[in-house]
């Protein structure tokens, strides 16, 4: 064997030896990182179990104005109670209603006398509410087109000129939506002045599905 072909083998054999070294060495990065995330993950839980996600009751008032500032509405709520259910921070807000902010006096334009749901963990990076599942029954809404084209949705004002589905387009993006026996009390003063009634006995919407009952 020439002194050559030695050479090229002892510098195969050394290059050999640093790859393996090297995979070692990203194989204890790679441990050590999944150990900061999994401990970061257990600090982030226990500090929204038992800290922060139970706060929520005790801020009822500054809730029904970040959300109402949000909507564009005067919202109310009787109670919010929080819980836990497995991975998810749980809620059961009772009695939900939703004012006209520009009519004094005037009755609820959405009413929802229970909401209950599971909080999405994708509500951290979003920045915004994510629902696991959202559940809610015996649903009135109000849904009003005045005379100019503008609409009023549930106390929620549509500019006719604005795409108007925001709201919408965010309610059927959770990842779980179950509604049942919901009324729709529709008026279309654009076109007509008669109001009509639509009744939604069931709503199911999953990722996978959606299924509408009416």
């Amino acid at each position: 064997m020439s002194w050559l072909s030695l050479s090229t083998i002892l510098k195969k054999v050394r290059e050999h030896s640093m790859d393996a070294d090297q995979l070692i060495t990203w194989k204890k990065r790679l441990k050590y990182a999944s150990l900061a995330v999994g401990i970061l993950f257990i600090v982030i839980h226990i500090t929204v179990r038992f800290f922060l996600w139970p706060q929520v009751e005790n801020h009822k008032a500054t809730f029904e104005e970040l959300v109402g500032q949000n909507i564009g509405a005067q919202l109310k709520i009787e109670e919010i109670k929080t819980d836990w259910n497995f991975l998810w921070p749980s809620f059961k807000i009772k009695n939900i209603a939703i004012y006209d902010s520009t009519e004094k006096n005037s009755s609820p334009r959405l009413t929802i006398p229970e909401l209950t749901g599971n909080v999405s963990w994708e509500s951290i990076w979003t920045f915004q509410p994510h629902f696991h599942d959202l559940n809610f029954n015996n649903a009135t809404i109000y849904a009003h087109r005045r005379r100019d084209g503008n609409w009023n949705i549930g106390g929620i004002k549509l500019d006719k000129k604005s795409a108007g589905y925001k709201s919408a387009n965010w309610l059927f993006e959770q990842d779980s939506l179950n509604i049942n026996d919901a009324k729709i009390i529709w008026l279309d003063q654009l076109h007509q002045s008669a109001e009509h009634q639509i009744e939604i006995q069931s709503l199911v919407r999953k990722v996978w599905q959606t299924c509408l009952c009416a």
